[in-house]
């Protein structure tokens, strides 16, 4: 594996695996891969046996668990656990996939191309921007899809002390009713934007709550902590989240952060008027005019 990792950081030069073992002619490849280890190993046999044998593992709880080694080893653990999707578009003819391999749909692409195929991919990292876990899709699936299945592992392969110091951090795609469950029996905290259908109008209940509830200003330092870069006003309020009616109502009390950039309300808003009076300038004229 880490031979065939090496190559990839190589901007000029990616080796098919029959010219790996090129790559490392003047390395010190008994360090690298053990004792006795020569360039000659690095063959595409043996490097077509490795990925063989990763075909039959569970890849995604396999980098789960290198991650994990790695962090702890050199002291690099962070409570943080940013989520988020994306998808890979390519030119190609669908066809189908043995069962158990991912296929590739066609979706909304970023490039607003519906004629092209795609996979989707779920990553996660934290604080340290280290990549903790990382699994394919189907080019369909639905983010908040890839957010319960991530969620669901972290509850499987974290126990509940590693979990309980835990924040999920992810976009609104995520923030459905049984997701934030799901955070919620896991003991993790979660940290998201509100989507405006959330929680029978929890996003403007929000705001309508924070006008006569006390704001607090927070100055944010420049890198290195010097000067001010910007202020943020804020205000936390906790709500009641419902979802459904009758004998399927549920609810839930969450806590909602408000806030406003008071270096930028006053710019926006003078861009808004100073659009207005353009607007109002330009078709001023159609209110002289009498039309029959």
């Amino acid at each position: 594996v880490k031979a065939l990792i090496g190559p990839t950081f190589n901007l000029f030069q990616r080796p098919p695996l029959s010219r790996v073992n090129a790559i490392y002619g003047l390395a010190p490849t008994d360090r690298l891969f053990g004792n006795g280890a020569v360039p000659e190993n690095l063959n595409d046999d043996a490097l077509g046996r490795c990925l063989d044998d990763l075909s039959e593992l569970d890849l995604e709880l396999l980098f789960h668990e290198c991650s994990e080694m790695a962090v702890k080893k050199f002291g690099f653990e962070s409570p943080i656990r940013h989520g988020d999707s994306t998808n890979f578009s390519f030119y190609g003819e669908k066809k189908d996939v043995p069962d158990g391999e991912i296929s590739p749909e066609y979706g909304k692409s970023k490039t607003g191309r519906d004629d092209l195929l795609q996979y989707a991919l779920q990553i996660t990292t934290d604080s340290n921007r280290i990549i903790r876990t990382m699994r394919p899709y189907k080019g369909n699936a639905a983010d908040s899809t890839m957010d319960g299945d991530t969620l669901e592992f972290f509850g499987e392969h974290l126990s509940a002390e590693e979990r309980s110091g835990m924040v999920f951090v992810a976009d609104s795609k995520m923030a459905t009713e049984g997701n934030v469950r799901k955070v919620c029996d896991l003991g993790m905290g979660v940290v998201t934007k509100c989507p405006v259908k959330f929680g029978d109008g929890f996003e403007q209940r929000a705001f309508e709550m924070s006008k006569k509830a006390e704001w607090h200003r927070y100055d944010v330092k420049d890198h290195g902590g010097e000067g001010t870069k910007y202020s943020v006003m804020l205000c936390d309020l906790d709500l009641e989240a419902s979802f459904g009616t009758g004998r399927k109502h549920r609810s839930m009390w969450l806590r909602a952060v408000v806030f406003r950039r008071p270096d930028e309300i006053g710019p926006k808003t003078e861009g808004l008027k100073d659009r207005f009076r353009r607007l109002e300038k330009r078709y001023d004229d159609l209110g002289r005019k009498t039309f029959g």
